[in-house]
């Protein structure tokens, strides 16, 4: 930039720039004055180009104005800056070590990342430790942080609760607000105590022979005004899903039926028949507004409100489901509660269950017996932490681990067995066959296995591209949406295909279903490539197919629920990759999300 502003001749030796280019180059630096002075501010404080540039998109004009005001709204706002970045930036425009709003804002940045890791709340004792550990300043004294808590308490940003030990909680207020309408609703919900009449012919509604544990589940969805269904792969969860629907329907009463992701609904309709709609959609959510229209003044219009994968709900999306939910309707709750929490914060569906305040039919008799069936008895072994019965179980192609040790051979061997799948199956579809892996970093983690699997996959595409970090996107890529966009009405989880790159216009074009959806470049944040995708973002699909990656790099998620929630995606055939140690650890270590949340306790006060 300083050459290009101090000495633009230069740019007549770089190979492919005549003084007709350079002329351009100077005219469109010219128009860009203002934004000229705002790169260069930036570039001078440390900051990436790239970087400069989306800030500009954010804020506009003022975006100098809003970072010299406050620096630290950076590592609340932007993706990839955290507080030590921007606590640099600060102290370039001349924040102090002992400012109170670089205590206070550290405060913020610790609550906003304990939510991203799940928790609701954190004790005093937990965020004044991390407090003080993140500013690493013996000029910050107790004294500054407890006035910084007291000051965020006085503005609604925290609620502080005390608990039965005289300990406190502190809250951000929108989460300490969320909870406590859960619980509101959930009570409100439970008091429902009207039962629908026992029939005699419930049978009748059931494709194939129910177990005791269907049946009763299908009474006491008669029963209760609130429900929650819990079970593994293989007991009959879509099954009964379709009976209840079935019944309902021929009673004359109306059935809603949603999931988290665009996908998991997808499933449910499939294979019941049904019409099922992503939560988001069945609750209509409205983009200007930026809230959803069904709601407690408007609620949904249904006798019955069947929800699948529920271990996927996290706060926000309950509160906005229980807000919509009537008097005069019955909610039904269905998941496998051993799976992965959710990815937002809150461990929903284990709380409420462990309140032992509501409802709960779990189901335990295991019924697929056709294709597929080793694996549901192989994930039940897995979650009993089995893997000597997992190991003598291993089927020719229903269910495989392959041994190896070095994540190289082990990717070879991954590159070798999708190439083979690839060659044998003429109608292969890559939406049908799903590699995850535990981790985006590392050998074998998502990041290189994209980079590894676009050559396997979208190898001979050599259309227009647009890069990301270490990734090109071309057409025909597999992509996963990775946060909600209201306005395009595509959501966290939902996978599609770029099918279009316009270099000129600066827009790619995504298909998500049979639905076309345009993107800028600077919305390509919002997609990763989808070859290979993580655990977490597997949760609510299913595939024909799973090829997973276990290497000893991933020992910090080698948890038992983490391989359970990844065998359990498959339906007909798995693969597992990796070495004995990871395999044997991950089945091995049983580990329940410990994740601070109130809920559960509330629930049981309320009952008193």
């Amino acid at each position: 930039l300083k050459i290009l502003n101090d000495s633009p001749e230069k740019y007549l030796e770089i190979e492919g720039i005549g003084k007709k280019k350079l002329e351009e180059i100077k005219t469109r630096w010219q128009s860009l004055e203002d934004e000229k002075r705002t790169l260069l501010y930036f570039t001078e404080k440390g900051l990436s180009l790239r970087l400069a540039s989306k800030l500009m998109s954010l804020y506009g004009s003022l975006v100098v104005d809003v970072i010299e005001e406050n620096p630290y709204i950076l590592c609340h706002e932007v993706d990839g800056i955290g507080f030590k970045r921007a606590d640099e930036i600060a102290r370039r425009i001349g924040f102090a070590e002992d400012s109170p709003k670089r205590v206070l804002e550290s405060i913020v940045y610790i609550l906003q990342n304990a939510s991203k890791r799940g928790h609701i709340f954190l004790p005093i004792e937990s965020l004044v430790s991390n407090c003080v550990n993140l500013l690493d300043s013996h000029k910050i004294s107790m004294k500054m942080i407890d006035e910084c808590i007291a000051e965020l308490k006085e503005q609604n940003r925290i609620v502080m609760e005390e608990d039965t030990q005289h300990k406190y909680r502190v809250y951000f207020y929108n989460l300490w607000f969320t909870e406590e309408e859960i619980v509101h609703n959930i009570l409100r919900i439970l008091k429902k105590q009207d039962k629908l009449k026992i029939i005699e012919n419930a049978v009748d509604f059931f494709k194939t022979n129910p177990s005791h544990d269907q049946m009763d589940a299908f009474y006491q969805t008669l029963s209760s005004g609130f429900l929650i269904i819990t079970g593994g792969p293989g007991t009959g969860k879509t099954t009964l899903i379709s009976a209840i629907c079935s019944y309902y329907l021929n009673c004359g009463y109306e059935v809603l039926i949603a999931a988290p992701t665009g996908r998991a609904a997808k499933r449910i309709t499939e294979s019941t028949g049904f019409s099922a709609k992503t939560i988001h959609r069945m609750l209509e959510f409205a983009p200007f507004e930026r809230k959803f229209k069904k709601n407690s003044k408007s609620p949904l219009n249904a006798d019955i409100v069947i929800i699948d994968e529920a271990s996927m709900i996290d706060y926000s999306l309950m509160f906005s489901l229980l807000d919509a939910i009537s008097d005069d309707t019955r909610l039904v709750l269905i998941g496998d509660v051993d799976q992965l929490p959710s990815v937002g914060p809150g461990n929903v569906l284990r709380d409420l269950i462990d309140s032992g305040k509501v409802p709960v039919s779990k189901l335990t008799t295991i019924h697929r017996q056709e294709e597929g069936s080793l694996i549901v008895e192989n994930a039940h072994r897995i979650n009993c932490g089995d893997w000597k019965e997992v190991l003598k179980n291993l089927g020719n192609k229903e269910f495989q681990f392959i041994r190896k040790d070095d994540p190289k051979q082990a990717i070879d061997e991954l590159r070798f067995s999708v190439l083979k799948d690839i060659k044998e199956n003429e109608d292969f579809n890559h939406f049908d066959y799903q590699v995850i892996s535990p981790m985006n970093r590392g050998p074998s983690g998502t990041l290189v296995l994209n980079c590894l699997l676009k050559m396997v996959y979208n190898r001979n595409r050599k259309n227009s591209s647009l890069k990301k970090g270490d990734y090109v996107y071309s057409s025909g890529d597999k992509v996963m949406q990775i946060v909600n966009n209201y306005d395009k009405g595509v959501f966290n989880g939902d996978m599609g295909s770029l099918i279009e790159v316009d270099e000129q216009k600066k827009e790619f074009i995504l298909l998500f279903g049979d639905m076309e959806v345009t993107y800028s470049f600077s919305e390509i944040d919002q997609i990763l490539p989808a070859y290979a995708i993580t655990v977490h973002k597997s949760q609510g699909s299913e595939f024909k197919k799973v090829y997973l990656l276990l290497n000893n790099h991933h020992h910090v998620m080698l948890q038992r629920n983490l391989i359970y929630t990844a065998v359990t995606r498959a339906k007909k055939s798995i693969k597992i990759i990796g070495s004995d140690y990871a395999f044997k650890k991950a089945i091995s270590t049983e580990f329940i999300s410990s994740r601070f949340t109130s809920l559960k306790m509330k629930i049981i006060e309320k009952f008193k």
